[in-house]
């Protein structure tokens, strides 16, 4: 017996249901604000280019 899941595309999720998932996304794990990211970069003392502020700042971003 061969069994396979079905395969959903973002294109065929409903704007409704993909708009209430979008919702659900940003109340779960709402975006830091640029205070909160430059507090964190403040209190994390390394000497850094602008590559590496973006690289702390993408780190700061998925430990929360």
């Amino acid at each position: 017996m061969s069994y396979s899941l079905p395969k959903y595309y973002f294109q065929d999720i409903h704007p409704d249901v993909m708009d209430e998932i979008m919702r659900g996304m940003n109340t779960a794990l709402p975006e830091p604000s640029w205070e909160e990211i430059d507090q964190w970069l403040n209190t994390h003392n390394i000497a850094s280019t602008i590559r590496g502020w973006y690289e702390r700042a993408e780190e700061f971003i998925s430990s929360r």
